[in-house]
This record gives structure tokens, C-alpha cells and sequence, in this order.
């Protein structure tokens, strides 16, 4: 039997190694039991550190994560608390062995052991950002280096290379994890070349040259600066210590605990543990129970190319472990009792995961149950299948909230879903409980990115309308202080102004568009009806802004490539710029990510030596690329209770409920995805871990939180709108456990899903929504409409209620468009300035002259207009076709007409049959013809409306006849109506004259008094107060595009049109 000398804590005597391997099973609550069995002197005979206070003193607990590490310290102390009712007790060191940024192993060193006349040397890691820069640089070199000769190697087969610096960004950190990864197995990279296959010689060459990078360019550089990769450092600490270990062993307890060892360096450290006299191994969830034909299949190296599908196994890296230790699964010791429930529910979960050629033996072992057993085994257990993300994000929060209902109980969500971490956040919002992914968030994804995303496209020359007008209204913008005036700044600069604003131009085209809206008809009415002051303050606004994107703006204009360092240090002064108030403070921060964002970017200021630079149109996919692997945490404060997990950070925690969530192939395990630089064959040869090693990570991660109290297994059926397949673990132990037994499992997770359905659900059954009809006061409602507007009103009154009762407008685009009604405009200008304008006969003598004077008129107009270039070429081009048709048709038509009047106004206040209600507008062309009579023509540039439409829901034309006919429009006496004529001012053979009283009964002058009749009818109706403006009343058939107020009126929620598919988004 050990001694022990209770004072120090020093521990004497020796044991078997086999006496120093423990395992603490899933259903066992890891870091408390371990915490007890320390006390309890139950990894340690003859230590009593609750009899002495300081037993602990002198003792080093390795675990795996910083998180196990902070979580043990308060079960050590809960522990004592527990088993003497005081927690007063010295904790031992509790060092990490797995975190991938350790970086305290040598300051603590000296801490843990006597290391007198011990060397601690050992070559300092290189800066992971430098890293990267360096190795991007290096690849950019690399493709600058391809020769043409390497390029035809591949025949017509294209070579995809990094095209951009951002390209080489990304495959720099690929490179970078390739290089840790091969270090941390200590493999040799020369290796590769001992296994190229003959048949590939010629074109491995260039996939060489570029590995060259790594293997040779790379570890150059590095012994030029005397450093090493940080996880060959990892490597060297962890020799440090076995060393120290074997040469000054300490004087207490030396335990590694809750690792796999799945990394040589930890391996080699753990056997020197185990060697100690005073030394313990801890093993998380080892089943000691595996069959011998399974251990051997999975300790078996030989065959390498089994390891496909021999790794995928839960137990697969502890197996390899033990080897390495040289220790047998039944010398293991373990800590912990479990009860026969808990210890079935093991039992049957470690079965359901055995390899798939072993699940023959399954009707056997599941026999050994007796269904009441595993009753009572899965009594804690749900399993939840929902339709979608949505639902099973929020019936997971309603898991969670019915958790923290019981003061006693914790809670925890763990999946490797990023996304349904999110959405599960979001819905816990509900509930007014606050709660933080313990993975953090991708800084790329938070508001302040976005923000300054848009703020790099803002200054580049290369600019985005719809990323400059989201920087514009950014809250983050001089903290939110001009947040009114940008909004009026963006609908000026962006939706209004023909020119949108280049790098630090911005004032420029907001004094143009000041100048534009005086002149314009199309200008919006917000506008319109600004002030000087008003549009001296945007000037000004626009100004600052400028100024605040100077930094950046210097950049775009090089003509030389950027260093990364440089880019770096003016982006943040343009950060700070674009965020200080009127007082020159900023509190970016503050905001979520700003102290990430600031650090990185601080850090990068000091990279110059990288030599890694690239284009200013680059710059904002650049800045993508750098941030992309950075994670911030969300500001506030968390559910003391209550966390969400990613698998790894769950590793060791223990509580009440967990949740195991996005339990789908593809996400719970992730898919093996295969290595951008090397194949499998090579893979082995370097002696690397095929891909499906980290499924039986994940795996061992699965049945280790399988062992919680109560745990609900959750997955959809639809994600991203496509089926899902479950996760072959949720398959494989469903399938062992038979229907019967799954029905309760089943039954308990829809419960939890039907108390979801009713979060949302409506008093009472559904109810059809009611189409938007509303019936304002009739002193609200319009008393004059232009003529064009008379077919909204019919076809859509609510339009009308919304114009001109809400005073609503619609936004113009920020990305403007062909726009048809525009474009209809321009048109009808410049027939209406050739038909004023011309003078003189006009027959087959004066076509070619005619033709020319459109010309001229055409490119003068669309030169006026606050048109893009490429628009105004394009109507320009689309006229020119018209042009022929049109003046044909005048020709044959001139002899005729004594006089046109063009864009003839309606006198104002003329009223419609004493209704009181005033029609107003101007109509396009009246031509008077020798005898009197009036023509009434209408230009239109679509097939819309059709000659039966004018005669009935689209009556613009016949009142302009009805209106002609009284001497309602200014300069033209009254008169007989002849003919209503609609040109269609169309390209070719589309050019024709529609009159829309061919073919019928009614002569011209009749269609005109019926439409003044049914007008004044229609007046009379809605000067009632019980009559409605109701939505869409009389749609367009088959229209593609929505009304302008169509969302407001919710038409998809009532009309027969509404989606009803989908997967419940």
C-alpha cells in the first residue's frame, strides 16, 4: 500500500500501471466524480486530502479545455463542501492540455515540478496572422511563378488557381491547418514523395511545386526568424514536461484527465502520467464491455485502409489509447457507480453504436433486456422530429424554458448547428431569457462587420448603390446621431440621383441632386418639400462623410498594390471616423465584436514585414477573408443556468437537461469532407487521420451526452427546404430499441412540439384573412384625381387610400431599372416636341428630314434626363426603331389636320357633372381636323391597355374625349369627338394605331359620354361614407409584377394567389 505524508501531499510507494488508469462512464457526472474521487483517496490510496487541508497542495490535474479546467475548481470545492460540510481546501494546479492556444505551459512550469538544472529551451511559435499573410504572399508568388508549359500540362483542362489575394487568404489557411495537422502527427513530409504514383508523375509536379510552399519555402523562413509552427511548439512543450515528468517527478498527484488522447504529443504524455508512482489517467466514457473481436478490429494498424469506417466508431481513438498505454479494457478502473437504469441506458447505446458488421449480434444483446428495464432506462429520454428549423428551434426553447422552472436544474442545448444555435437565442428572446452560444458568434455575421463591409465598398471605386445606401443608414454611422438626415441623404444620393456618389464624391452629388429635384417632375415628394436649409445640412452630411472615408479613399486611388498593413491602419481610422459623434467619440467599441475588430486590426497595423499586399478593388473581399476565422461573443449578460454548446465545448460539463439538437446527417456528424491537397493513399503515408476520424470524435461526444439525467434528442425533417436524413446514431438506436419501445421516447418530444404549435397558433379555428378594405371619412377621402389614376381607382381603390388618404409613396429603386412608365414619358416628349415643333409640309419629301429631327430630339431629351449611361443608350437604340413607324403613320395622316396640341393640360378645377370632384391631367395629343372635328390620341409603349380594357376598366382615353368634347382642356375649343386613337410606340412591326372604338356600335363621341357617366356614377358611390377602398377589387389578369401598395395591403394573405408551400418558414 501506498504511503502518504499527509502535510506535503507527497506521495510514496508504487503501483501498476494498470492501477492507475481510471474511467468515469457517461452516465456519471465526470468532473464531480472525479473531484470525489480525489478526496476521497480513491485515485490516490493513502492520500487523504480531506483529513489535511493542504494534501492537494503539491498536485497537477491536466484536462482537456479551459473550461473543464474553471469548471473543476468549483466541483473540487462543491465536493468538499458535500462530503465534510466545509469547502475550505487548497486546490491542486489545474493545467489544460488540449486547448489549441495553450500557452502557459512553460510559465506554469516551474510551478508544477522541481526543475532544478532542467533545460526549459525551446524555439518560440510563430504569430498565426503572420503565418497566414506570409503563406498568402507565398501562393501568390507561386502563381506568378507558373510557367506556360505548366499550364498546358493539363491539356484543355482548366487549372483553378487563387485568382485574387483573397483567394490566396483562404488557401493560406488551408495550408496552415494542413501544416499544424501534419505536425501535431509528427509526420514527415517526405513521405509524400516515396508514394506518388508513375501514372500521376507529370502532373504532380505542379501540385508539388505548390506544396513546395510548406515543405520547403515555409520552414525556411522560419529558421531565417528562429521560430517553429505553433503546434510543433505544442509538440516541444508537451516532450518538456514528459521529460520533467521522468527526470524531477513531483511530489503529489499528477492526474490527465477527460482526454481520448487522440494527438501523439498528449498520448506520450498521459504514459508518462501512468508511469508515475504518484501519476492517474482518467478516461471519459470507456466502455470496458466492447467485445475483444471489436477491440482488435479497432487497435488493428495494419490494415490502414479499413480505418474509414473502423474510425467513425465511438471508441475508436480510447481503443487506439489503450494500446499505446499497453493496457487491456478489464484493467481499467472505474470511478463512480451508476445505477442498473443508468447503466442499461449505456449498455444499450454503446451496442447501437457498434460497428455495422457487428450489429448482427444485436437481437442477442437486445434480449438480454426485458422491456420494462429499458423502460426504464430511456424514462428521461425524448426524441423530438420536427418539420423544419424553425419548429425545432422553438420547441427546444420551450425544452430549455421549462428547465430553468426548477430553481435546482441547469440546462443545455449542445449541436454543432451554428445556425440553430441562433435561431434557438432568438426564440428564448421570447421569453425575456437572454442566451449566449458558448462557440460565439462569427464576427463576419455581426452588425459591425456588415457595417464596415459596406464601408470599404463605399470608398472603393468599384461602388455598390446597395452597399453604400446600407452604410448610409447604418445605425453605427457618427453613432446614430444623423440617423434622420441619412435616411433623406440615401433616398437623395441613391434613389433619386442619376449619379451615384464614386469614392469621396459624395457632396458633389448631393448638391447635384439638389439642383436635379428643382427641375425634375420625378423627384420625391420628402424632396421636393426640403428647405435650403434642410439641403444645405445634407451637403454638409455628405461632406463629413467624405471626410470620414478619406483613409480609405487614399487607398482606392493607388495605383500600386496595398500592404495588408497599411490597409489595416487606415481602415481603422476610417472605423473610428465613421462611427465618432459631433464630439469625436466613438463607442465601436463597445458594440459586439468592436474589441475583436480593434485588436485584429491593431495587430495587422504591425505586420509590414509579411510583404503580402494586393489591389484597392480588392479590399473589401480581402477584409472578408482576414475575418473570417475571428469569433466574438455576444454583449450582455447570460442565463446563469441555461448554455448552449458546440460539441467540443460541452466535453466534460455536466448538467440536468441536454438537449442534443440538429441530430441530421450532414450536421450531427458533419460530412467527411476530403483534403484539398492530398489524396488518401497519401494521407496514410504521411500517417494522417482520414476524415472520418472526427466522426468517431463526435461520435464518443454523442453517447458521452447521452448519459445526462434527462436528455432529448432533436432533429427536423426539412432543413433549408429539403428533407433531411437523421443522424445514423438516432437511426441506429432507435432501430435497436424496436417501435414499441420508441413510442413513449416519441410521445414525451410531441408533447414538447404541440406545446410549440400553440406559441403561435390563433384564438379559435383559422379564419380566412379578410381582403384590406377600409372606408375612411368622406372629407378624407380625394377630391380630385388625374385621369390616369381613374383606372386605379377602379381596379384598385386601396391604392388610391393609401396615396392619397395615408399620403404613402413609393420608394424609387436603388438599383434603377428600365423603367417602363419613365421610359413612356421620355417618348412621349419627343414626338411631342417633333409634332410642336415641326413646320412646314410634311410628306415622302421631308422623311429623311423628319427622321433626323427625331434623332435630334431624342439624343437632346435622354441627355436631360437623370438617366444611367447604359439606360439611355438603350432607349436611345429602341427609338431610333420607332422612330420610322411614327413618322410613316404622320405622313399619311398630315393632309388631315389643320392643328395639334401637344401635352394640352385640363383647364384646372374643372369639375365632373357638378360632383365636385375635379379631374385633372393633360392629354398627349388632340389633333383638330378641317372640319372640326377632334381626334384624341394617347401614345402608349405596351400592348396595355387593350381596345376592350379602354372601353371598360381603363377608360383614360374616352375621358379625355368626354373632356375635349366640353372645351375642357386649355387652348382647345369644344367639339365633335371623331376618333380616339392609342399609338403604340413600339419597335418594327409592333408600331400600330389602335382606335378603340373599331368593330363597335358606339361611335367615339358615345364611348366618351358613357365613360363621363359611369365616372360620375362612380363619384357619387364613394362620396357615400359606407363605401370602401377595397384591395384589388379588379385585378390585371396575369399581371408578373405587384401593385405599389400590395404589401401593405397584404394581398398574398387573402388572395387565391397566396403561396401555401414551403416548409414552414
Amino acid at each position: 500500500m501506498p504511503a502518504s505524508n499527509g502535510n506535503s501531499g507527497e506521495v510514496t510507494g508504487s503501483r501498476k500501471s494498470a492501477d492507475r488508469i481510471f474511467t468515469i462512464a457517461p452516465s456519471q457526472p465526470f468532473l464531480p466524480t472525479l473531484a470525489r474521487a480525489m478526496l476521497s483517496g480513491a485515485v490516490a490510496e493513502g492520500l487523504d486530502p480531506l483529513e489535511h487541508p493542504f494534501a492537494l497542495a503539491d498536485s497537477v490535474v491536466f484536462l482537456p479545455t479551459r473550461r473543464a479546467a474553471r469548471s473543476f475548481g468549483v466541483a473540487l470545492l462543491d465536493a468538499a463542501r458535500e462530503m465534510t460540510g466545509n469547502p475550505s481546501i487548497v486546490l491542486p494546479r489545474i493545467a489544460t492540455l488540449g486547448d489549441p492556444d495553450e500557452t502557459e505551459f512553460l510559465a506554469g512550469l516551474s510551478a508544477d515540478f522541481d526543475l532544478s538544472g532542467f533545460s526549459l529551451e525551446t524555439a518560440e511559435p510563430v504569430d498565426t496572422l503572420q503565418r497566414k499573410l506570409v503563406l498568402a504572399r507565398l501562393t501568390q508568388q507561386w502563381v506568378k511563378s507558373l510557367t506556360p508549359a505548366a499550364h498546358a500540362r493539363y491539356g484543355e483542362e482548366q487549372i483553378v488557381l487563387p485568382a485574387s489575394a483573397a483567394d490566396a487568404l483562404w488557401l493560406a489557411e488551408d495550408l496552415a491547418r494542413l501544416m499544424d495537422q501534419v505536425e501535431t502527427e509528427e509526420a514527415d513530409w517526405r513521405a509524400i514523395c516515396d508514394v506518388l504514383p508513375q501514372e500521376h508523375a507529370e502532373w504532380w509536379q505542379i501540385t508539388q511545386a505548390f506544396l513546395d510552399i510548406v515543405m520547403q519555402a515555409w520552414p525556411e523562413h522560419l529558421d531565417e526568424l528562429g521560430l517553429v509552427n505553433p503546434a510543433r511548439h505544442r509538440a516541444d512543450l508537451a516532450d518538456i514536461r514528459i521529460r520533467a515528468l521522468e527526470e524531477n517527478p513531483p511530489k503529489g498527484l499528477v492526474i490527465a484527465a477527460g482526454t481520448t488522447g487522440s494527438i501523439p504529443s498528449t498520448s506520450r504524455l498521459l504514459a508518462a502520467i501512468a508511469k508515475l508512482p504518484n501519476g492517474a489517467v482518467v478516461l471519459p466514457g470507456l466502455d470496458i464491455n466492447l467485445p475483444e473481436e471489436i477491440i482488435r478490429q479497432l487497435q488493428d494498424n495494419e490494415e490502414r485502409g479499413r480505418e474509414s469506417v473502423t474510425s467513425t466508431h465511438a471508441q475508436f481513438g480510447l481503443c487506439r489509447l489503450l494500446k499505446t498505454l499497453r493496457i487491456r479494457h478489464d484493467q481499467v478502473n472505474t470511478l463512480g457507480k451508476a445505477g442498473e437504469a443508468k447503466a442499461v441506458r449505456e449498455a444499450v447505446i454503446q451496442a447501437a453504436l457498434l460497428p455495422a458488421d457487428a450489429s448482427a449480434s444485436w437481437v442477442e444483446s437486445r434480449a438480454a433486456y426485458d422491456g420494462n428495464a429499458i423502460r426504464e432506462a430511456f424514462d428521461g429520454v425524448t426524441i423530438v422530429e420536427a418539420a423544419n428549423e424553425r419548429q425545432e428551434a422553438l420547441t427546444i426553447a420551450l425544452a430549455l424554458r421549462q428547465a430553468v422552472e426548477n430553481p435546482a436544474q441547469s440546462a443545455a442545448l449542445v449541436t454543432p448547428d451554428r445556425e440553430l444555435a441562433r435561431r434557438v437565442s432568438a426564440e428564448l428572446e421570447r421569453f425575456g431569457i437572454e442566451i449566449d452560444d458558448s462557440a460565439g458568434q462569427a464576427l463576419a455575421n455581426t452588425a459591425l462587420a456588415r457595417f464596415v463591409k459596406n464601408m470599404i465598398r463605399s470608398a472603393g471605386n468599384d461602388t455598390d448603390p446597395v452597399a453604400m445606401a446600407a452604410f448610409a443608414k447604418d445605425a453605427l454611422l457618427f453613432n446614430g446621431e444623423e440617423q434622420p438626415a441619412c435616411e433623406l441623404l440615401e433616398l437623395a444620393l441613391f434613389r433619386f440621383s442619376a449619379r451615384k456618389p464614386d469614392a469621396g464624391c459624395w457632396a458633389a452629388v448631393a448638391a447635384e441632386a439638389r439642383e436635379q429635384v428643382k427641375h425634375s417632375r420625378y423627384a420625391p415628394g420628402t424632396l421636393r418639400g426640403l428647405e435650403e436649409d434642410g439641403w444645405e445640412h445634407l451637403v454638409d452630411l455628405a461632406g463629413r462623410i467624405d471626410a470620414a472615408l478619406q483613409p480609405l479613399c487614399a487607398l482606392s486611388d493607388r495605383a500600386e498594390e496595398i500592404p495588408a498593413a497599411l490597409f489595416c491602419e487606415s481602415l481603422l481610422k476610417a472605423v473610428i471616423a465613421c462611427t465618432s459623434d459631433a464630439q469625436g467619440e466613438s463607442s465601436v467599441f463597445g458594440e459586439t465584436g468592436g474589441e475583436e475588430l480593434g485588436s485584429f486590426l491593431d495587430a495587422m497595423a504591425d505586420q509590414e514585414e509579411t510583404g503580402f499586399a494586393f489591389p484597392a478593388v480588392q479590399m473589401a473581399a480581402v477584409f472578408d477573408a482576414l475575418i473570417a476565422p475571428l469569433r466574438t461573443r455576444r454583449a450582455g449578460r447570460s442565463h446563469p443556468r441555461l448554455h448552449i454548446y458546440g460539441a467540443l465545448e460541452a466535453r466534460l460539463q455536466h448538467h440536468d437537461v441536454v438537449i442534443l439538437g440538429g441530430l441530421n446527417e450532414g450536421t450531427w456528424p458533419s460530412t467527411a469532407s476530403n483534403d484539398p491537397f492530398l489524396n488518401r493513399p497519401m494521407r496514410s503515408a504521411l500517417s494522417l487521420p482520414l476524415p472520418e476520424r472526427r466522426i468517431g470524435l463526435a461520435a464518443h461526444d454523442f453517447s458521452q451526452i447521452s448519459g445526462a439525467p434527462k436528455v432529448i434528442y432533436s432533429r427536423a425533417g426539412r432543413v433549408g427546404g429539403s428533407p433531411a436524413i437523421a443522424s445514423r446514431w438516432l437511426q441506429r438506436l432507435m432501430t435497436y430499441l424496436g417501435e414499441e419501445q420508441c413510442k413513449p421516447l416519441c410521445a414525451r418530444g410531441d408533447y414538447y412540439l404541440a406545446c410549440a404549435g400553440l406559441v403561435d397558433a390563433a384564438e379559435g379555428p383559422p379564419k380566412p384573412a379578410p381582403r384590406a378594405s377600409y372606408a375612411p371619412p368622406v372629407d378624407a377621402r380625394p377630391k380630385s384625381l388625374s385621369i390616369t389614376e381613374i383606372e386605379t381607382w377602379i381596379r384598385d381603390p386601396y391604392a388610391i387610400h393609401a396615396k392619397h388618404v395615408l399620403g404613402l409613396f413609393p420608394l424609387p429603386p436603388l438599383i434603377p431599372l428600365s423603367d417602363a412608365a419613365q421610359r413612356g414619358t421620355v417618348y412621349h416628349d419627343i414626338v411631342a416636341d417633333f409634332i410642336s415643333g415641326w413646320r412646314g409640309p410634311l410628306g415622302e419629301e421631308q422623311r429623311d428630314a423628319a427622321l433626323e429631327r427625331l434623332a435630334e430630339l431624342t439624343a437632346r431629351r435622354l441627355e436631360a434626363e437623370p438617366l444611367p449611361v447604359e439606360i439611355a443608350a438603350s432607349w436611345k437604340q429602341r427609338f431610333g426603331q420607332i422612330a420610322t413607324g411614327f413618322v410613316d403613320w404622320e405622313i399619311d395622316r398630315h393632309q388631315t389636320i389643320s392643328h395639334s396640341h401637344c401635352e394640352t393640360d385640363v383647364v384646372a378645377g374643372t369639375e365632373i357633372a357638378g360632383t365636385g370632384f375635379c379631374l385633372r391631367g393633360r392629354a398627349d395629343r388632340i389633333d383638330i381636323h378641317h372640319d372640326g372635328a377632334l381626334t384624341v390620341v394617347d401614345y402608349k409603349t405596351g400592348a396595355r391597355p387593350s381596345n376592350k380594357e379602354a372601353r371598360t376598366l381603363s377608360p383614360q382615353l374616352a375621358l379625355e374625349g368626354a373632356l375635349a368634347a366640353r372645351g375642357a382642356f386649355d387652348g382647345v375649343a369644344k367639339g365633335e369627338v371623331a376618333s380616339l386613337l392609342h399609338v403604340r410606340l413600339r419597335e418594327g412591326s409592333a408600331f400600330k394605331i389602335d382606335d378603340i372604338t373599331s368593330r363597335q356600335d358606339l361611335s367615339a363621341a358615345d364611348l366618351a359620354e358613357k365613360a363621363y357617366g359611369e365616372l360620375a356614377g362612380y363619384i357619387a358611390a364613394f362620396a357615400k361614407p359606407e363605401t370602401p377602398y377595397v384591395s384589388q377589387r379588379a385585378p390585371v389578369p396575369n399581371q408578373s409584377y405587384p401593385g405599389d401598395y400590395d404589401h401593405l395591403a397584404r394581398v398574398k394573405e387573402w388572395s387565391i394567389g397566396a403561396d401555401d408551400g414551403g416548409d414552414g418558414e
